[in-house]
């Protein structure tokens, strides 16, 4: 078990489990799992409340957010410490269709930012429409785009070897939306984040979507057949 990842054990657990089996989310959004979360989200389903109070949240609040990032930034600058980079690395852990992203890449770009976005995903697929898809839409401003296909682990390693090799530190800021927190075991939250942390840098930020507790009525209402699950 030493030298498999932090996902293939997570398979290796939910299907040995002696009780409810399960497996990984990430392992839910290939091409097919992609195209139905985006019908959910993109669809007028009301029973598909996630994405709707989400999204609002995200406009309600993002621009105070980037203020205090972007000031955190200064001030990092102005103490003396060794020069900080202008540039903010975003970084999205399963970008799925990009709106939830957008908004919190106009809010850096309305702040004269400069920003390099890094996708995360398993699915080559998604990367590469999700790739194109900003490109179209940010490539004349300040903006650039990189991806790291895989799960998120040897994903998070990899961009954490990219931020060691810079010639100066720079800001990164983690998105995990839409309640993928909710997916993993309890127990194996805290070490995914403290396995965000270790490899994003001095001064990191994270921006967690999580839904409270719902009825199991609710969710089947939100993913079953009335949010257009089949």
């Amino acid at each position: 078990m030493e030298c498999l990842s932090f996902l293939q054990k997570q398979v290796v657990r939910g299907l040995t489990s002696k009780f409810e089996k399960w497996i990984p989310l990430e392992y839910l959004y290939d091409k097919l799992g992609s195209q139905f979360y985006e019908g959910l989200s993109e669809g007028k389903e009301v029973s598909y409340y996630l994405y709707r109070i989400e999204t609002q949240l995200l406009r309600d609040n993002i621009d105070a957010a980037v203020r205090e990032i972007l000031h955190a930034i200064a001030e990092t600058g102005n103490n003396g410490a060794e020069e900080v980079a202008q540039t903010i690395n975003l970084v999205d852990l399963g970008a799925g269709n990009s709106s939830k992203t957008c908004i919190i890449i106009d809010a850096f770009l309305k702040q004269n930012a400069n920003v390099h976005m890094y996708t995360l995903d398993i699915s080559h697929d998604a990367l590469d429409d999700g790739k194109a898809y900003l490109l179209n839409k940010y490539g004349d401003k300040n903006f650039q785009i990189s991806t790291i296909q895989g799960e998120y682990s040897s994903c998070l390693e990899e961009y954490g070897r990219i931020v060691s090799a810079m010639s100066r530190p720079v800001m990164s800021l983690v998105m995990f939306l839409g309640s993928s927190l909710g997916g993993l075991k309890y127990r194996d939250q805290g070490e995914f984040i403290s396995r965000v942390f270790h490899n994003i840098g001095t001064g990191g930020r994270m921006l967690i979507g999580a839904d409270k507790t719902q009825s199991e009525n609710r969710l089947l209402e939100a993913y079953g057949e009335k949010g257009g699950g089949g």
